[in-house]
């Protein structure tokens, strides 16, 4: 039995949901949120925290279209009566797959582990360390590489829609 419960304002700001101007209310994702906390101010002077935000979305939606992380085990209790599921793909995922790829290839190896755990699988950067300290720089660090890597990102979307037209 499932009990609706009234959350009041500041959970509702805890748990990541801010309103609209409109006065909806809409759930921020990791990228939204380090965005809004600071966290995406490092890096080049050039872009702003909301081109790296509309970057790492980006990137986010390639890889959500391109339906590399829907993985999934067969059904045994299902009767297959053709023998096998149909490998193609369509043309809008496979043109997602080859952004995906390309941007992928744009973000420099050393910066990738953060942005891909950040922009595609939409969360947090985790630290091991104990002291407080310690904690504070890894996440500076850390915010650092992924501001370094949506800096290449933009880099890549800008060259990829000035060779477009």
């Amino acid at each position: 039995m499932v009990v609706d419960k009234y959350i009041d304002k500041a959970e509702c700001e805890r748990r990541g949901f801010v309103r609209e101007s409109d006065g909806r209310f809409h759930k921020l994702n990791t990228l939204e949120r380090y965005a809004r906390d600071g966290w995406l101010d490092f890096g080049d002077n050039r872009y702003s925290a909301l081109d790296r935000v509309s970057a790492g979305n980006r990137l986010g939606r390639d890889f959500y279209l391109a339906g590399i992380d829907s993985v999934c085990a067969n059904d045994v209790r299902k009767v297959r009566v053709d023998g096998c599921g149909s490998y193609i793909l369509s043309d809008k995922r496979l043109d997602a797959r080859d952004r995906f790829n390309k941007a992928m290839q744009a973000v420099p190896y050393e910066f990738w582990p953060v942005v891909n755990l950040v922009c595609c699988e939409d969360k947090g950067i985790v630290h091991t360390v104990e002291s407080k300290r310690q904690r504070l720089y890894f996440k500076h660090t850390q915010a650092n590489f992924l501001c370094l890597g949506l800096d290449r990102l933009i880099q890549h979307y800008r060259k990829s829609v000035k060779n477009n037209y």
